[in-house]
């Protein structure tokens, strides 16, 4: 009888744990994302656990880039994983180590000194400089070209400063492991 019960018990929480959660009449779904933005850390890429009801973010929670690549990878329990599937394998992301090239995205070459080189990085950001009446601001290209952006909202953003999420996201890294891919997006 207790061996029934704990059967029971085990699968009444599969099914809730498989259960689409709901909000009201709004369905709740959850994905990880990131952000070209930097942080206050340094960090030039945000990783998140973002909640979305009816296309909306309603809750952004930020993750270090271990947890983003352990619950992407099925390691770490995630509301946006529940299932723990291997999101890299799923996607064809070959090397989960190109999340480290997100800052090429964004910015012509790495702000500071590329780290234990001493030398600056090359990005693929292709913006020209920008200027302040007459004055040059910045040498480094802060940010993509409007055709770059043209190029980059094909993944789910508007602005520089929104989330790629969900599968957009992870077509987004595969894609990146593209050398015809890169070539195209720093021409644009």
């Amino acid at each position: 009888m207790k061996k029934l019960l704990f059967i029971l018990f085990l699968f009444s929480c599969q099914l809730l744990l498989s259960q689409d959660l709901t909000f009201g009449k709004e369905k709740l779904n959850y994905y990880l994302g990131f952000s070209l933005n930097s942080t206050n850390t340094g960090s030039l890429s945000i990783f998140v656990l973002l909640e979305v009801v009816d296309n909306k973010i309603v809750d952004v929670r930020q993750l270090t880039k271990s947890s983003f690549l352990n619950q992407a990878a099925g390691l770490e329990f995630s509301k946006a994983n529940p299932k723990q599937e291997d999101f890299f394998k799923l996607y064809d992301v070959e090397d989960w180590r190109v999340v480290n090239s997100l800052w090429k995205l964004r910015y012509s070459e790495y702000p500071e000194k590329y780290p234990g080189s001493g030398q600056s990085a090359k990005g693929w950001s292709n913006r020209r400089d920008l200027f302040l009446g007459k004055k040059l601001m910045n040498p480094i290209k802060l940010r993509p070209s409007e055709g770059q952006m043209k190029f980059l909202r094909r993944y789910g953003i508007k602005s520089i400063n929104n989330f790629f999420y969900g599968k957009k996201a992870f077509k987004l890294l595969h894609d990146m492991q593209d050398s015809t891919w890169i070539y195209e997006y720093m021409v644009r």
